[in-house]
């Protein structure tokens, strides 16, 4: 059963009694926040490791190098999204993504026990393949209820949650790294044992927060939920085939459709209690509708089913709608090439952004302690020196202010493209930005520690606020169905930027003794990821 909004649902008389924006807005208040911890919770259990790294690294004798390939590992798993995501779009994500937090918690709590190099590169690999499928997940959840113009500042708002991570986690971080001793255990084996669990705890909540489809939700009103419906229906591109379903992207069953145009036709009691079956049915179909039957009638909104004495006839679904409706996704999604001219911006990104969440608090370290350019090979801060402990704490809570402002700067971006309707520039020109960041912070290290930090958070700040225009590229440009596969495949292309980064940053500080060389690197990256964008094509197709 469905948890209501602590308000009732507002009576609504008719469609033209909606206030579009007001329900956006109760939209927005209801679905963001689970989806928001959701992403919180991933991004911890993946990131993590850089906090944990200023303990571990030096206790279990990792070098710089072998800590940029575990951080990397994670993403070659992470390649795993596409499949993923055509699982969540046959069973739903309201059925996958619990099941996925479940899996991850487990995995990343058993970090605790990592007693050498290869257990922990293993374990890195299969955290990225559990946590594959969450982005595309929420990015398939979110599509039910928000249009694509809508989309990407509602999944920016979710995807926050990767700066905020940086931004709670530091804190955090210290606090459980601080239990150093307790029951045996040294501090790192604390943080990865709390923030392992507490996934399973949020999966075990999730399917009573959020409804599968606008048909479901409970605190909206029936006219509210056709509104609703019809609104996403509207969009270019969206395939009037139903409402959406408990994935709901692009198309649904056809019998919620049935029943909800009786609904709306009628205004019955009892085709109302019809529509409430149909679409608690829905929610537990598969995204991808069935092929359709050519008998079968057509409705007002372009819904098509069979339909008898007012009730909707139930209609048996074939895995992936027998093929056909996997086909086309696929065409649309994944044999477009502007999918993958993104997919190889995305690739760009997540080299930078990657390789400052793995390295970052050691990097911090290394400014605070002016080792930058001559730092050692593996992390110092082991388990002996109160002097250590103490050093390690205060690089983790700095290491917040790059993350805070990269939470401010997400958020403005995303909302400034959004009211401009401008995605290039707004793309662009942070990644310009970034690149001037970091080959400046050389320069700003030998000013003090100051100067550096404030370079390093401009960078942040940068690289992490390209997430809302970018991200809602995809919706912009494909029907909902090939979106949401262009999106993972887009994430998979990021996913290698998330292996070579860290791990060509980790090499490259082990070589040189120090971060300088690394941070031109990250900037030439940058740069060509700002070039790219400035030549993609995303003129609409005709």
């Amino acid at each position: 059963m469905l948890i209501e909004d602590s308000a009732s649902p507002r009576h609504v008389g008719s469609p033209a009694d909606i206030d579009g924006e007001a329900l956006e807005r109760r939209l927005a208040r209801r679905l963001l926040p689970p989806l928001f911890m959701v992403s919180l919770l991933c991004q911890l259990d993946r990131s993590n490791l850089a906090f944990a790294a200023l303990q571990m690294d030096a206790q279990l004798g990792f070098s710089k190098t072998i800590h940029g390939l575990g951080s990397g590992l994670f993403f070659v798993g992470y390649l795993a999204q596409v499949p993923a995501n055509m699982v969540c779009l046959a069973v739903g994500p309201r059925r996958w993504l619990p099941g996925l937090l479940v899996a991850w918690g487990c995995i990343a709590a058993c970090f605790a026990g990592v007693r050498g190099v290869r257990s922990f590169l293993a374990l890195r690999l299969l955290l990225g393949v559990a946590e594959a499928g969450a982005y595309p997940a929420i990015f398939v959840w979110l599509g039910a209820f928000f249009t694509p113009r809508q989309l990407g500042p509602a999944f920016t708002w979710v995807t926050t949650a990767t700066a905020v991570a940086g931004l709670l986690g530091a804190p955090l971080a210290a606090c459980l790294m601080s239990l150093d001793g307790a029951l045996g255990l040294e501090g790192w084996r604390w943080l990865f044992l709390v923030e392992g669990f507490a996934p399973v705890l949020l999966a075990a909540a999730l399917p009573f927060l959020l409804p599968a489809t606008p048909l479901t939700a409970a605190f909206l009103a029936p006219a509210e939920q056709q509104w609703l419906w019809r609104q996403l229906q509207g969009e270019p591109g969206v395939e009037l085939v139903g409402p959406p379903t408990a994935a709901a992207p692009a198309a649904a069953t056809t019998t919620a459709a049935a029943a909800a145009a009786l609904v709306e036709a009628a205004g019955a009691e009892t085709a109302a209690a019809d529509a409430g079956a149909a679409a608690e049915a829905a929610a537990r179909r598969p995204l991808l509708p069935p092929d359709r039957d050519d008998s079968a009638a057509a409705l007002p909104g372009g819904a098509a089913t069979t339909a008898t004495a007012g009730k909707a006839a139930p209609h048996k679904a074939r895995p992936f709608g027998g093929g056909g409706a996997l086909r086309a996704a696929i065409r649309g999604g994944l044999l477009d090439r502007r999918v993958y001219h993104l997919a190889a911006v995305m690739m760009l990104i997540d080299v930078v952004m990657n390789a400052a969440n793995f390295f970052l608090p050691m990097i911090v370290r290394a400014v605070i302690t002016g080792q930058f350019a001559n730092e050692g090979g593996s992390g110092g801060g082991g388990r002996g020196g109160g002097g250590a402990a103490a050093l390690n704490i205060r690089a983790a809570l700095l290491s917040a202010l790059p993350f805070c402002a990269a939470a401010v700067a997400m958020v403005a971006n995303a909302h400034h493209a959004r009211a401009r309707d401008e995605r290039r520039l707004h793309t662009a020109l942070p990644m310009v930005a970034t690149a001037l960041a970091l080959a400046g912070t050389p320069a700003l290290v030998a000013l003090g520690p100051a100067p550096a930090l404030l370079g390093l958070s401009a960078a942040a700040a940068g690289i992490w606020a390209v997430h809302g225009p970018f991200f809602s590229w995809p919706a912009a440009l494909l029907d909902r169905q090939p979106a949401a596969l262009a999106f993972a495949l887009i994430k998979s292309g990021g996913a290698v930027g998330g292996f070579a980064g860290p791990l060509a940053v980790g090499a490259m500080a082990d070589v040189l003794g120090g971060w300088g060389g690394a941070m031109l690197l990250l900037a030439g990256c940058a740069l060509a990821c700002a070039g790219l964008v400035l030549v993609f094509d995303d003129r609409p197709r005709r």
